[in-house]
């Protein structure tokens, strides 16, 4: 079971730059909303850190860094006109029982906040998750705690982009998307994110 779970932990961190990379396509550039569920988390945060130009577990962005903030200028803007292969979607990220560590959110950790450039980024805590509750054991002994079981640590959660949903009272022993999604405060979330995202 632990050796699966590994390779489930690898294989999402690699999909991370296959998303990033069906993110850079020029149809794609409206806001997206990325809902990364258990290692998906690892998939969803690791493609909105690739398009930020950063890399991400070893994987390097596949072409040139573009701030996912907005467009960047070469010197042949001589107008000051942005090219349209450098616009990156704003990148929303939803993580729903995340199967990454509590620390990798801390200030120079792999999705520190600051180097996400994330428009929202929304953290469910199920402190009752059965699957969760053995992360730390997924290396060996001494490892990190889940982030969907414990939460962020060295987060700022005033952070008006920044939210952290306890959903222990709604989703309980179970690490079952489905349970997980009717919970009523990842619903409203999410349906918050995608009318901030509409046009």
């Amino acid at each position: 079971m632990r050796k699966d779970a590994q390779i489930k932990a690898l294989r999402s961190d690699v999909e991370a730059s296959d998303a990033a990379d069906w993110l850079k396509i020029p149809a794609q550039r409206s806001p997206v909303v990325l809902v990364g569920y258990s290692f998906g988390a690892r998939t969803a945060g690791g493609a909105a850190k690739l398009l930020t130009g950063e890399t991400y577990r070893g994987k390097q962005p596949s072409n040139a860094a573009v701030d996912a903030n907005g467009p960047e200028l070469t010197a042949a803007d001589d107008a000051g006109v942005e090219k349209e292969d450098d616009v990156l979607p704003t990148v929303s990220l939803v993580w729903i029982a995340a199967g990454l560590s509590s620390t990798w959110t801390a200030p120079g950790g792999e999705f520190d906040p600051d180097d996400l450039h994330t428009a929202h980024l929304v953290i469910t805590v199920n402190r009752q998750d059965p699957a969760l509750r053995w992360y730390r054991r997924l290396w060996g002994c001494g490892g990190t705690d889940a982030m969907g079981y414990v939460g962020p640590a060295c987060i700022d959660t005033d952070d008006a982009n920044v939210e952290v949903l306890d959903v222990t009272c709604n989703v309980g022993r179970t690490h079952d998307w489905c349970v997980y999604l009717k919970a009523p405060s990842v619903r409203a979330a999410l349906r918050d994110i995608i009318a901030a995202v509409s046009p």
